[in-house]
């Protein structure tokens, strides 16, 4: 039997909708064959759009693999290698990793703002704590993040340099600013 793309269309986003049916209980509701819509299936590549699902499951709600083949109807051998191929556990990394680097950053721009405030930059406390908050974001950051939030860093600075008023160091601290921002780009670059 002759099928139309629209019914085709139709089943597949039956399959990868949720509730996440399995093709047995579709080719029923629909009166079909199994085979029919297994090859529907092979030929378009559903399953990498229910792995992307499932990654974004396991990578952003943090859903274990367990509740992801409860939900999708999927045995779990089929989860798992969707995990390892797809390298689910790299970017789960990668996503927690900046999202613990965008609030350490943020912790240190605070220190660093009320350092600048209080005039209390180069007290060993202060010191102290923006020395372990660079090293924790260096351990968690990737690479691309780290110098994004350096150059972030040193335009918030230019900008509270321009409210102080006062124009002598403000011209100074734009003299340096470009020698700055190439010695941070080399440094952190280069790692």
């Amino acid at each position: 039997m002759q099928y139309s793309q629209e019914i085709i269309n139709a089943i597949k986003e039956v399959y990868v909708s949720s509730p996440y049916p399995t093709i047995s209980k579709i080719a029923k509701l629909k009166k079909m064959q199994p085979k029919t819509i297994y090859r529907w299936r092979d030929a378009e590549s559903w399953d990498r759009i229910l792995a992307e699902k499932a990654k974004t499951m396991y990578i952003e709600q943090r859903m274990s693999t367990k509740d992801i083949m409860r939900i999708m109807h999927r045995q779990q051998k089929v989860v798992d290698a969707w995990r390892k191929s797809g390298k689910w556990d790299i970017d789960k990394f990668i996503v927690g990793g900046i999202g613990l680097s965008r609030e350490m950053v943020k912790q240190f721009n605070e220190t660093v703002e009320e350092a600048l405030k209080d005039n209390t930059f180069t007290t060993p406390g202060v010191a102290d704590k923006l020395t372990k908050l660079l090293m924790i974001i260096k351990k968690v950051s990737p690479q691309r993040v780290q110098l994004s939030n350096i150059f972030e860093f040193l335009k918030d600075l230019t900008d509270f340099v321009s409210t102080l008023g006062d124009k002598q160091f403000s011209k100074l601290f734009q003299k340096y600013l470009i020698e700055m921002s190439d010695y941070l780009r080399n440094k952190y670059a280069g790692e």
